[in-house]
């Protein structure tokens, strides 16, 4: 009702999946239809810094892929502690690709958890220029939903566990 009763920027649609079929479904069927040349993976419960998407365009003009950095953040006062500093980590789901390298790579197996770490076990395997950013660009929620800390879907679980296998 809140999208319906509201007006948007005619360059915004919303797309409705009228069953949960997991993130990297949709992610490769949005993927399917954008009009732009490049995607940008990017989780709903991260953070990202101001000017992340015009860092990250501006970093790939001379790379077919960028992965920015991230430090993890647990509550909303932690705000306090962000920095845009050069001590981060780089994870495997946010990234900025050519849309046309993604399609001919498949996109991401249709998995649960895990296919944003299979993707990049094959995309380190092209042997393509990948830019890692040299500043931290988004902070990375960490919460007790997340399905990288459920028992079921967890690191050491047995569903990643499986996937490990397949990929």
């Amino acid at each position: 009702n809140y999208i319906r009763n509201k007006n948007f920027d005619f360059r915004v649609r919303f797309l409705f999946f009228q069953n949960n079929v997991g993130p990297y479904v949709i992610k490769n069927s949005l993927s399917k239809i954008s009009k732009s040349d490049f995607l940008l993976f990017f989780d709903s419960d991260d953070i990202m810094n101001e000017g992340m998407v015009q860092k990250m365009f501006d970093s790939n003009r001379h790379n077919t892929f960028v992965k920015p950095m991230y430090v993890e953040f647990s509550q909303p006062s932690d705000k306090t502690t962000w920095t845009e500093g050069t001590n981060g980590k780089f994870g495997e789901g946010v990234f900025l690709i050519k849309k046309e390298l993604f399609l001919s790579m498949n996109g991401f197996e249709g998995w649960k958890v895990a296919a944003d770490s299979d993707f990049m076990g094959r995309l380190y395997k092209t042997n393509l220029n990948i830019l890692h950013t040299q500043r931290v660009l988004f902070h990375r929620r960490n919460h007790e939903n997340s399905l990288t800390i459920h028992p079921d879907t967890n690191l050491s679980s047995r569903t990643r566990g499986e996937y490990h296998f397949l990929s």
